[in-house]
C-alpha cells in the first residue's frame, strides 16, 4: 500500500498554501515542535546530508530554508520505502 500526498485545496492554489518558510515552521511539520534542538536538525538534513539524500529544500533569494508540505511527504514516504539512509 502506497502513500498517497493528500490533494490541496480546491481553487485557486498558491504556492503559500503548500509552503513552509523557515526552520522553525520545518521543524513543526517534521518534528512537531520547533525549538533549538529541532532547528538544528533541519540545518542538518539541508547541510550534512549529500546532495541526493537531502530533503527538498529550497531558498528564494534569501537564505530562509523552506519546503513544500507535499514534497516533505513525497520524501519521507521515499525514504520508509526506500530505508533509511
Amino acid at each position: 500500500m502506497g502513500y498517497h500526498t493528500p490533494p490541496l485545496p480546491t481553487g485557486t492554489v498558491t504556492l503559500a498554501a503548500d509552503c513552509l518558510e523557515g526552520a522553525g515552521q520545518v521543524a513543526v511539520f517534521l518534528y512537531g515542535r520547533d525549538d533549538p534542538t529541532t532547528r538544528r536538525r533541519v540545518y542538518r538534513l539541508a547541510t550534512e546530508l549529500p546532495p541526493e539524500q537531502r530533503p527538498p529544500f529550497f531558498k528564494m533569494g534569501d537564505n530562509i530554508i523552506r519546503a513544500r508540505r507535499s514534497r516533505l511527504l513525497d520524501w519521507v514516504a521515499a525514504k520508509e520505502v526506500g530505508g533509511a539512509d
